[in-house]
């Protein structure tokens, strides 16, 4: 688990970009390694919470950003270079993928107005499966 308030960044030239702080909002994730290849993990999150960029500031905390990141990812300034519309074939290399490979497989919650519990399925996309051929199948 972790378990790592989460704030406003105070000092990132980027205005959403959120920090781990222990004057911030109360935050956890639970998560689990489903599966490694070539120096990657599918993992399996659990938010309590719902901050804003909780997945992706939490997994970072822990040296673990997830692969296309921009602005959690290997260096803050791809995310600037690419708002600007400069990112680099370097960057490009760093990132992997030109998006975050972040993907909710499973929600599960309880309808507001049956009080049943809901359970909805999604497939790994075409593009993360292309990227991660190794993690297709795996839940």
């Amino acid at each position: 688990s972790i378990d790592a308030p989460i704030r406003l960044s105070t000092t990132s030239p980027v205005e959403l970009e959120m920090t781990t702080a222990a004057d911030g909002l109360p935050c956890k994730t639970d998560w689990e390694t489903l599966a490694v290849s070539e120096g990657r993990a599918l993992l399996r999150l659990r938010i309590h919470t719902g901050r804003q960029h909780q997945i992706r500031v939490h997994m970072a905390a822990i040296g673990t950003p997830l692969v296309g990141d921009k602005l959690y990812g290997p260096d803050r300034e791809i995310f600037l270079r690419s708002a600007a519309g400069e990112m680099t074939d370097f960057d490009r290399e760093q990132l992997v993928i030109e998006r975050h490979a972040l993907h909710s497989h499973r929600l599960v919650f309880t309808s507001p107005t049956s009080g049943e519990r809901v359970t909805i399925l999604s497939e790994l996309p075409d593009d993360l499966s292309e990227a991660f051929p190794a993690f297709v199948g795996a839940d």
